[in-house]
């Protein structure tokens, strides 16, 4: 849907060859006695990856598709991209898929192997749970996000999300405070509580179940459904090849 009304939408949509679809699919199923062929979460959502791309299942976008679908078979299997992954590399590396240039094989399998060692030399594990951290480095993290703390009175402060809108008439930016809830803050050095890091990442949607796990919301990476944001402009560039 979201290629369908894109400024590069395939045109036209759908699959073309739902036996080819079942095809790539099921790559990630192929075993023998109980074992997968493509046992690790890489190497599973690599074969995925090619067999899409390669199987040429749908009338249009099929590497687009493809790249899609190892970013969020990563994502299920708790693995996501190092933030320092650029767009270069991702385009790069899917018109080497698509042309079966990953090595000098151009066996499928060993295509695969190769696709598979290239990611995985470029994901991390998704971070689960909250860290031991002070109110002063809660505010830094929370401004890195576009977070600000406001209204500090006695032990409280508020959280406050901070948003830029198009002016009137879509001239300049307007600047617009959210209040999204008030905790504790006693003073800089105050060790802030697990739980109320949940209820904090929560509200501010900033959670696993948001997209983002505990390095993305600690440190300065990002979430995986970020990278599908930010790796639109590779999508775009791979509508034209």
């Amino acid at each position: 849907m979201d290629f369908a009304i894109s400024g590069d939408p395939m045109s036209p949509p759908g699959i073309k060859s739902i036996d080819l679809l079942e095809s790539a699919v099921s790559r990630q199923h192929t075993g023998f006695d109980g074992r997968l062929k493509y046992e690790t979460a890489v190497s599973n959502a690599a074969t995925l990856c090619f067999g899409i791309c390669c199987n040429h299942p749908f009338h249009n976008g099929n590497k687009r598709t493809a790249l899609v679908c190892l970013l969020c078979h990563l994502d299920r299997n708790e693995r996501t991209f190092e933030e320092g992954v650029t767009q270069d590399e991702l385009y790069d590396v899917m018109l080497r898929v698509a042309q079966h240039s990953l090595g000098e094989d151009t066996d499928s399998d060993r295509q695969v192997e190769a696709l598979a060692k290239w990611v995985r030399k470029r994901v991390r594990t998704v971070e689960k749970g909250e860290r031991i951290i002070t109110c002063r480095q809660l505010k830094a993290i929370l401004e890195r996000h576009g977070f600000e703390f406001q209204n500090h009175d006695g032990n409280h402060i508020d959280v406050v999300r901070v948003r830029q809108t198009p002016g009137v008439f879509g001239l300049g930016k307007k600047t617009k405070h959210e209040r999204v809830m008030r905790i504790p803050y006693p003073r800089d050095g105050a060790q802030v509580g697990r739980s109320l890091l949940r209820d904090l990442r929560e509200r501010c949607e900033m959670s696993l179940g948001h997209g983002i796990d505990s390095k993305a919301f600690y440190t300065n990476s990002r979430p995986p459904d970020y990278f599908i944001s930010r790796y639109s402009k590779t999508l775009k560039l791979l509508a034209r090849t």
